[in-house]
């Protein structure tokens, strides 16, 4: 079966990694949320991580172990960045 991307951020348009813990009420609900200079996908209260963009927009998204995750996307990012 495939998958259908929701969301796609480019390394490079990555701005800003944080670690926290999200709550659904936060984000408009559980499940696949847009707002005006926000997305989320939130399966439900707990550890997540919240992305900001080059361009001040950000996405959340619940994960089980947020610290591995934006140490990898943090990395990934100054990887690319460099010449």
């Amino acid at each position: 079966m495939g998958r259908i991307p929701l969301k796609r951020i480019k390394l490079h348009e990555i701005a800003a990694v944080e670690v926290t813990e999200l709550r659904p009420s936060e984000w408009g609900g559980w499940g696949y949320r847009i707002m005006p200079g926000r997305s989320a996908v939130i399966m439900g209260a707990g550890p997540g991580l919240i992305i900001t963009t080059t361009t001040d927009k950000q996405f959340a998204v619940t994960v089980g172990d947020p610290d591995t995750a934006a140490s990898l996307l943090l990395a990934l990012r100054d990887r690319v960045s460099q010449p």
